[in-house]
């Protein structure tokens, strides 16, 4: 319905200098027909933004976008314009892991689509798990960790960083100052349990970092003063 009616307003040359009037009249009459498929006047106009962007491209991509929900579709094309890799990256993330628009919003956040993963020597995780989570486990899994969310600002003990017994199995991570990729990369050789290796960096948490700078401000500001008098 979206493409059908994005469709016709292209076709009829219809833009907002041009068709203003008669888009607003079709979105009237289809809002008293079908009060709730959101027939507004600038969903209408998104509508044909949609077939613009995408009767021109590759088959792949528009059965991707055709299945997704019509906020997603919009989100995308906002976000990305003629990115079509990017597009197509979270259209199949869409489908595949079932993504409500917050896990949408925060994928695209951190730049998921720049960062696929590729034969990650960092892990086990192919050999280890089915092909399914081992493609899941290595999209969650990092190189690297900031451990500022856990207030951690100088290197800590392993068993530190142990979880509880009742929560569920996980991937193993061993978390190293620095790493090798070649020598992690024979050291994981043989390993059937999942086990990922990252680095740690230790950086002061947002809180701590704020409360900082506001000590030294204040500081700074007491020896002007000081030094005024």
């Amino acid at each position: 319905m979206h493409w059908r009616i994005g469709q016709l307003l292209y076709e009829r040359k219809l833009d907002s200098s041009h068709g203003d009037g008669v888009v607003k009249r079709l979105s009237a009459d289809l809002k008293a027909m079908y009060p709730k498929m959101g027939m507004s006047v600038s969903n209408l106009w998104n509508m044909k933004r949609l077939y613009v962007r995408f009767h021109n491209s590759d088959p792949k991509l528009q059965q991707a976008v055709g299945v997704l929900p019509w906020g997603n579709i919009n989100h995308l094309i906002t976000r990305f314009g003629d990115d079509d890799s990017a597009i197509l990256y979270y259209a199949e993330k869409i489908v595949q892991k079932g993504w409500s628009r917050a896990l949408l919003v925060n994928a695209i956040k951190l730049e998921m689509h720049k960062h696929q993963p590729e034969n990650n020597v960092s892990n086990n995780f192919s050999v280890a798990l089915p092909e399914t989570q081992a493609a899941y486990a290595n999209e969650i899994f990092k190189d690297s960790y900031c451990m500022g969310f856990l207030g951690v600002t100088e290197p800590l003990l392993e068993l530190e960083l142990e979880r509880g017994k009742d929560e569920n199995p996980s991937i193993g991570i061993i978390l190293c100052a620095e790493k090798d990729n070649v020598e992690v990369e024979l050291a994981l050789e043989g390993l059937t349990k999942p086990i990922g290796v990252a680095e740690y960096k230790l950086i002061v948490p947002q809180k701590e970092l704020k409360q900082l700078i506001a000590d030294e401000i204040k500081t700074f500001n007491q020896e002007i003063a000081d030094k005024s008098s």
